[in-house]
């Protein structure tokens, strides 16, 4: 779970975004807020991750929405530890996406995760 300024699992790019990008994210943050949604940004680790110890992600999505959204991953590097690089590559279906087999095992190990966040917001 990245919590701001305190999180080294976390390394923002700060790419450059298109304009019309950050006007969609932005609406977007906004409609789920004025409709009680909380958001959750899900870190996917594509291929070239594999045996990265971080998730680099294009920006600092809470703060570029101005809104409250939970972000969450598992490091590449962690994740796949003690699987090979033949094993890890069984998982995708091209370097960018999960096939069947790395979302069951993706879903497997992130669910615990995503329940106890939606538990602890529910609550609220």
């Amino acid at each position: 779970m990245y919590q701001p300024g305190t999180n080294s699992s976390y390394v923002f790019s700060n790419r450059p975004l298109p304009d019309w990008q950050i006007f969609f994210a932005r609406q977007f943050a906004r409609l789920a807020q004025r409709q009680g949604c909380h958001l959750v940004l899900l870190h996917l680790p594509e291929f070239t991750e594999r045996s990265s110890p971080v998730m680099v992600e294009a920006r600092d999505w809470p703060g570029l929405c101005q809104t409250d959204m939970a972000m969450m991953g598992i490091p590449a590097g962690r994740l796949f530890a003690g699987l090979s690089e033949g094993e890890v590559k069984l998982l995708y279906a091209d370097p960018g996406h999960l096939n069947e087999n790395g979302q069951r095992y993706f879903t497997r190990l992130i669910a615990p995760g995503l329940i106890e966040h939606y538990e602890s917001h529910a609550l609220r």
